[in-house]
């Protein structure tokens, strides 16, 4: 009989102005993630999935969509409504991300904080990833500076969630530190301009399904979870 898992699954995608065909491309292949997830035949999979849309003008704090939130920050820390989060759905999934409209600037790490405090399930049974996206370096971004003083913090976060994270973006010092994380994994895009043109998503999805499913699940990550802002979220 085969073995039943979990995984829950959050795309981290920049919605900035010059990515408008990232949303386009995932939905096209998230085929292409379930099959590398699936590779194993004696293992059937509960999967999840949500995304968080991220873009900022360059004083002011992020603004963040997923499939079921127009305000994520708000019902994260403020209300903490989980309802809100994650689907199985994937035609849903699909369609909100097709409806995403990019413009402004970005700040990827202050995105990805935010998914580290989506309601994941228990650790000890569910695997855990957020895949992030970006066309930005994290030393080029909006909020250089709170990711200078709280860098430690969201590298700990990551280690101390169970949460593997991958990293899809031009070479950055700032990614590279947090790619240290045990588990974590960095693809550098070779040239920012256009780099997600010539990305191969299909293959790149089902490498990063198959990575999430040779991970593993932790009773040592089994912590109460609750929300970790980081970054003043709170007031936002």
């Amino acid at each position: 009989m085969p073995i039943r898992e979990s995984a829950d699954i959050v795309f981290c995608l920049d919605a900035s102005h010059s990515m408008s065909r990232l949303f386009r491309s995932v939905a096209d292949h998230i085929g292409a993630f379930l099959a590398g997830l699936r590779w194993d035949a004696n293992r059937t999979w509960d999967v999840r999935f949500d995304f968080l849309a991220f873009k900022t003008v360059r004083h002011g704090n992020p603004t963040y969509r997923s499939v079921g939130s127009d305000d994520p920050v708000r019902d994260l820390y403020q209300c903490r409504d989980e309802s809100r989060f994650f689907t199985t759905d994937l035609e849903r999934f699909k369609s909100a991300l097709l409806s995403i409209k990019t413009s402004g600037d970005e700040s990827g790490p202050l995105a990805l904080s935010a998914c580290l405090d989506f309601p994941f399930r228990d650790a000890r049974t569910c695997h855990r990833a957020v895949l992030l996206f970006t066309d930005e370096r994290v030393e080029t971004g909006t909020h250089i500076d709170a990711f200078r003083d709280r860098k430690l913090a969201l590298a700990l976060k990551i280690a101390e969630r169970g949460i593997v994270v991958h990293i899809v973006a031009p070479k950055s010092a700032g990614y590279e530190f947090l790619s240290q994380v045990d588990g974590s994994e960095y693809t550098v895009l070779a040239d920012k301009t256009h780099a997600f043109d010539r990305l191969d998503f299909g293959t790149i999805l089902r490498d990063m399904g198959r990575s999430v499913s040779a991970s593993g699940t932790s009773a040592a990550r089994n912590r109460p979870f609750s929300p970790k802002p980081l970054f003043g979220e709170r007031d936002w």
